[in-house]
C-alpha cells in the first residue's frame, strides 16, 4: 500500500471500511422491524391497539429513508457513487423509499397467502400502510433537504 498514490490509498481505505459503515445505517430499520415483531407476536399489540400499526408503518418509512440516505453517503465516500444535486438525491431516495413500502406490502400479501397470517386487513389497510410508509420517508427527506440545498 506504500507504493499507492495518496488518493488511491484513501479510496482503498474507505472501500475496506464500507461494510462497517453500512452497519451504522442499518440499526434504525432493524430496530423498527424488531419492534414490530416483538409488539405483534409477543404482546399482541396490534389487536389491543389497532392504531399502533399506523405508527410502525410511519416509523418504517423514516427508517427506510434513513437507511437509503446513509447507504448513499457511504457509497459516495467510497467513491462508488458521485455527488448528486439536491433534487436528484431527493428523487432517488423518495423512489427507493416508496418502492420499499410497496414491496413490504407485497411481502405481507405473500405471507397472508402462504403462511396464513392476517397482516393485511383489506385494500384500505394496505393503501394506508403504503401511504404512511411513504409519508414517514418524506418527513425524513424534508428535514434532510435543508442540508443538501434548495431545489
Amino acid at each position: 500500500m506504500a507504493d499507492m498514490e495518496p488518493a488511491k490509498r484513501a479510496k482503498s481505505t474507505i472501500a475496506s471500511r464500507t461494510p462497517k459503515l453500512l452497519l451504522r445505517v442499518v440499526w434504525f430499520p432493524v430496530l423498527v422491524v424488531l419492534s414490530h415483531l416483538i409488539l405483534s407476536n409477543v404482546f399482541d399489540a396490534y389487536r389491543h391497539y389497532p392504531h399502533f400499526n399506523m405508527l410502525i408503518h410511519f416509523a418504517g418509512g423514516i427508517a427506510i429513508a434513513y437507511f437509503f440516505d446513509g447507504a448513499l453517503r457511504v457509497f459516495q465516500s467510497a467513491g462508488s457513487v458521485g455527488e448528486l444535486d439536491a433534487f436528484l438525491r431527493f428523487t432517488l431516495l423518495f423512489s427507493l423509499t416508496a418502492t420499499t413500502a410497496v414491496f413490504w406490502e407485497f411481502a405481507e400479501f405473500i405471507s397472508d397467502l402462504t403462511l396464513g397470517t392476517q397482516s393485511q386487513l383489506g385494500l384500505k389497510d394496505t393503501l394506508l400502510d403504503m401511504a404512511l410508509g411513504i409519508m414517514g420517508g418524506l418527513v425524513l427527506l424534508a428535514v434532510r433537504v435543508g442540508k443538501w440545498g434548495r431545489f
